[in-house]
């Protein structure tokens, strides 16, 4: 049965979408197709069968999840080490001051920032996330709005320097390769780049170690701090590759055990905020990286107030 990956490269052979030495851009809009796609191009570079020089996300500031899917395209991007661009635009005000539909707006918004990308990046291409799905639904869309034959065309391979390596994939073989992947680990090794995670202990107002001081420091020291409000979700994005490292001052063994776990299955490190591997204890500490920026962490946080650690039994 062929692979996802190899159905992608076929297509791509067929209709000439590009060579070992074309310059890519991949547009990432945050959902899973896109990044599929990143993932794949990804595999593509390393095997030599495409350069791959960036990946662009821009931001229409239309929908409530805009927010979160430029944090989620940055952090894709930033898990497989490839150079990010970002914009935004008030596409509505667009809209209005050239008397177009916001749907078109935000299309030509779309394609300049990605062009712009291109040429900065001296890009040969851009490759955007469109599967069969797509194709379909265009076709039907078009369908419905009585488009003639010419405007019933769905989408191409190519149109100019946009190309669609994944116009012969389904979207749910695309997910279920996703799906597939192994864990993999961040390898950001600056703490100055990395983005981290924490949570903070429901008694914040009168607990001495409310993790508000180490947030500071981390803070000033990375490219940002984020709360998601799980410890084991935290975990479990690190693993991914969303995430530099997560730490926090009070936790309970059953918070972390499975997320500690898939950590260490990736590769990564996890000991508690002394450095010490004793982790699985009532009000434990923790401290959980991709391993390239354990000790920069553990630098900042003996800066702060941080619990005592763990007594050692006598023996015996």
């Amino acid at each position: 049965m062929m692979t996802v990956l190899d159905q992608v490269r076929q297509f791509v052979r067929r209709h000439g979408l590009f060579a070992p030495r074309t310059r890519a851009v991949v547009a990432v809009s945050g959902g899973s197709d896109s990044v599929a796609l990143l993932h794949l191009m990804q595999a593509l570079h390393a095997a030599g069968e495409v350069c791959l020089v960036a990946a662009a996300h821009f931001n229409h500031q239309l929908r409530d999840t805009a927010a979160r899917d430029e944090a989620l395209s940055a952090e894709a991007a930033r898990a497989l080490g490839i150079p990010y661009a970002v914009d935004r635009a008030d596409v509505i005000a667009r809209a209005r001051l050239e008397r177009r539909s916001i749907e078109a707006a935000a299309r030509s918004a779309r394609y300049d920032f990605l062009e712009r990308v291109r040429r900065e990046c001296a890009a040969d291409i851009v490759a955007l996330g469109h599967t069969r799905d797509d194709q379909a639904e265009t076709f039907l869309l078009r369908l419905v709005r009585g488009a003639g034959p010419r405007g019933l065309a769905a989408m191409y391979p190519r149109r100019g320097v946009f190309v669609r390596p994944m116009l012969d994939c389904r979207r749910q073989d695309l997910r279920a390769y996703l799906d597939e992947r192994r864990l993999r680990l961040s390898q950001v090794d600056e703490l100055g780049r990395s983005l981290l995670v924490t949570g903070f202990p429901y008694d914040m107002a009168t607990t001495r170690f409310n993790n508000l001081d180490h947030y500071g420091r981390f803070a000033m020291r990375c490219q940002g701090v984020r709360r998601l409000g799980s410890a084991a979700l935290d975990l479990a994005y690190l693993a991914a590759g969303r995430f530099e490292g997560y730490w926090d001052l009070q936790l309970s063994p059953w918070d972390v055990a499975a997320g500690a776990l898939l950590i260490e299955e990736a590769g990564g490190r996890v000991t508690n905020v002394h450095g010490g591997a004793d982790i699985l204890r009532e009000d434990l500490t923790l401290l959980a990286t991709n391993g390239r920026v354990h000790a920069a962490m553990l630098e900042v946080l003996a800066q702060g107030a941080i619990p005592p650690a763990p007594s050692v039994p006598p023996h015996g």
